[in-house]
């Protein structure tokens, strides 16, 4: 399991003493195949594909460091046979540093804070694109619930060519503005607009906030917990932030938030998808199909 990066000034790591193994038994891998089967909106599917993405990214530059790192002890022991003096001891100092966790798997730890954040921020963006995309494509099928509480004046009016054009054009401002309004803006509008709570309990809303939040002291402050991130997360959630000091996810943490996140998503995507008719798939079908971004 990935382990911690940086924690309340502790340092640690997010890449583990042993090598992660890209199987289904690494649970981050675990959480997001599992989602191959289960059957949701295009939305999601673009969800679970950026998340995918980036978690392969991580796994894949582990896995190479621990190639390399391998394929340089194989060599160095069939060269120790052969070799005296300084390069017999060159040959045993590249064994002995990639064994103390040297190598190119030591260097990639030196990264260790960039990856945790990218990680991250990844999570969190991506989930911000799946409520921007599937709030758009609810507007786009229903263009009445436009009608109701869009104003838009006869000099913009004058700039379209169809309806379609301009109901695109309300749809593109109005999740535009909801991406402004933050976690509960968005939790207010799918009360009041769709019919949907989305949430199913306090737990789930509270762990998101911190997910949301943490990506953000991690954008605008690299990191550090401040007054506006505490005025903001009222439940901790069990982690142990501190004013003025830096927050770096561990890998038990980064999971539950995740796990969440993707629960979250997918309990919302249900809903949604049922309610106003949304065609649904399985993920292992949607990536079959190769749907387009846009709709």
């Amino acid at each position: 399991m990935i382990g911690a990066i940086l924690c309340s000034g502790r340092r640690a790591d997010i890449i583990p003493k042993w090598r992660i193994k890209m199987t289904e038994e690494n649970p981050l891998v675990k959480i997001l195949s599992d989602l191959n089967n289960k059957a949701y909106s295009r939305s999601m599917y673009f969800f679970s594909k950026d998340l995918t993405e980036a978690l392969n990214l991580f796994l894949f530059t582990v896995d190479l460091a621990t190639r390399v790192d391998k394929s340089v002890v194989i060599g160095s022991k069939a060269l120790i046979s052969g070799s005296t003096g300084e390069d017999r001891e060159r040959h045993l100092r590249n064994i002995e540093a990639i064994e103390k966790g040297g190598g190119a798997f030591g260097k990639l730890k030196e990264f260790n804070i960039i990856n945790s954040r990218h990680l991250l921020t990844t999570s969190v963006e991506a989930f911000d694109c799946y409520l921007s995309h599937i709030i758009r494509c609810v507007l786009l099928k229903n263009p009445q619930m436009l009608r109701s509480s869009e104003k838009i004046s006869i000099d913009e009016l004058y700039d379209f060519k169809s309806k379609r054009e301009l109901s695109h054009y309300i749809a593109d401002r109005k999740v535009s503005e909801l991406s402004y309004s933050g976690i509960r803006g968005i939790e207010k509008y799918l009360k009041d607009v769709f019919g949907v709570d989305m949430f199913g309990n306090t737990d789930s809303k509270d762990l998101l906030i911190v997910f949301m939040e943490l990506r953000n002291i991690h954008v605008h402050n690299r990191g550090f917990v401040n007054r506006l991130f505490l005025s903001k997360v009222k439940n901790h959630c069990g982690f142990k932030f501190e004013f003025d000091r830096r927050y770096v996810v561990y890998s038990d943490d980064l999971m539950r938030l995740m796990r969440n996140l993707i629960d979250v998503g997918l309990r919302i995507d249900r809903i949604i998808s049922v309610k106003f008719h949304l065609d649904r798939k399985k993920g292992v079908n949607w990536k079959k199909s190769k749907p387009k971004y846009e709709s």
